[in-house]
């Protein structure tokens, strides 16, 4: 199987659908339809061509449908336009996928994810009373203001309380599960030698500095800036508030601390360059011409904040902790069409030297069986590509 990677969202199932629910009906058929402009190039479709029920995923022998693909899709898609409303879901995302590709990549991951902390809590003996569940279900009620509203949002999502009482109780027991199994990450405190070793493979993460800029529209402008700067020690402050035409110039060009990643890249591969006092060349960005300043450094282990170095490596141990259960979890992909960016299918991309093909079933499509080591009793390697060295 492939390494799933773990990206596991913050939800609460429940409550995550329900509040969506809050928002007018247009707004969640945008949604949907958002989703469907893309099929099911990259995970399922909304639902129109699939029934909710339809499989798409057994985890741990537990069965994932499309309605709970469909269901967090649009709940953490209409969360994230509410942060994000500029997106434009079509542009590249960097990966080669556009951020709709990536998003619904993701929302089919955090599925699956989900349901192997669940799986892995009821092999456990993980449970909820239902005193707990109650109380839950009547915050639920009480945030919508009223009975008919919380009916209503029921309607929107065509679920049911029995439903949105097993989802509540499913999120809850996940919840404890997983509070369980971090304690003794939240309980680490790491030695200096691991806060050190942490700092130096990540320094460009915990850097931080204070710098000032002033930006113009031409390099002509930019170069006539810093040479009053440069040759006539004229002061960066009233030269921002005189020529920059960013907001920051009513505080001369200050734009605080901030780290590498906080500002765009040919901007911060100087400014984190720069000596503190120094004036740089003019810096192209999409914004215009840069004249940065850099005021102060921390750039070392003794100047950064360790607790943020601390927390990281505590991220880092939970996200290993999750990929050690996904991939002890036994994951089936029901469909090729529902797995194109789902990082653990049936369809490792490197099979070659796979030692356990004998019993595989259905390995009409399999694109990498050249090596496979025992693939003498499959049963069905008609259509295999590379079969040339399969002795039946």
């Amino acid at each position: 199987m492939k390494k799933l990677v773990a990206i596991l969202l913050v939800l609460t199932l429940a409550f995550s659908v329900v509040a969506c629910s809050e928002n007018t009906k247009g707004k969640e058929e945008d949604t949907n339809t958002s989703g469907q402009e893309n099929g099911s190039e990259n995970g399922v479709d909304n639902g129109d061509e699939k029934s909710p029920e339809t499989v798409i995923a057994t985890v741990n022998g537990s069965d994932v449908t499309v309605g709970e693909f469909v269901e967090m899709y649009q709940s953490e898609k209409a969360r994230y336009q509410q942060m994000y409303p500029a997106t434009d879901w079509t542009a590249d995302s960097g990966n080669g996928q556009t951020y709709e590709d990536a998003f619904r990549a993701m929302i089919m991951q955090s599925v699956v994810v989900n349901e192997v902390l669940y799986t892995n809590a009821i092999t456990e003996n993980y449970a909820v009373d239902q005193e707990e569940v109650d109380s839950k279900l009547a915050e639920v009620k009480t945030s919508f203001g009223g009975d008919d509203k919380y009916e209503a949002a029921l309607l929107a999502n065509k679920k049911t309380e029995e439903q949105l009482i097993k989802d509540i109780e499913k999120s809850m027991i996940i919840e404890k599960y997983v509070v369980e199994k971090r304690k003794p990450i939240d309980e680490f405190v790491p030695t200096n030698e691991e806060l050190e070793m942490e700092y130096t493979m990540n320094s460009k993460e915990y850097n931080q500095i204070t710098a000032s800029h002033i930006l113009v529209d031409t390099e002509e402008k930019a170069l006539e800036v810093r040479l009053k700067l440069v040759k006539e020690n004229a002061n960066f402050e009233d030269l921002a508030k005189e020529y920059s035409s960013c907001p920051s110039k009513e505080k001369g060009g200050d734009l605080g601390e901030f780290k590498f990643g906080e500002m765009v890249e040919p901007f911060s591969a100087v400014a984190f360059e720069l000596p503190v006092g120094e004036i740089s060349q003019p810096v192209k960005t999409q914004f215009g011409y840069h004249i940065i300043k850099v005021t102060d450094k921390k750039d070392s282990l003794d100047l950064i904040d360790k607790d943020a170095v601390k927390a990281s490596i505590q991220s880092k141990k939970y996200k290993n902790m999750i990929d050690e259960l996904v991939n002890a979890a036994d994951i089936k992909m029901m469909d090729e069409e529902n797995t194109e960016n789902t990082e653990n299918s049936e369809n490792t991309e490197n099979t070659e030297n796979s030692e356990n093909t004998e019993n595989t079933e259905n390995t009409e499509n399999t694109e990498n069986s050249e090596n496979s080591e025992n693939s003498e009793n499959s049963e069905n390697t008609e259509n295999t590509e590379n079969t040339e060295n399969d002795e039946n």
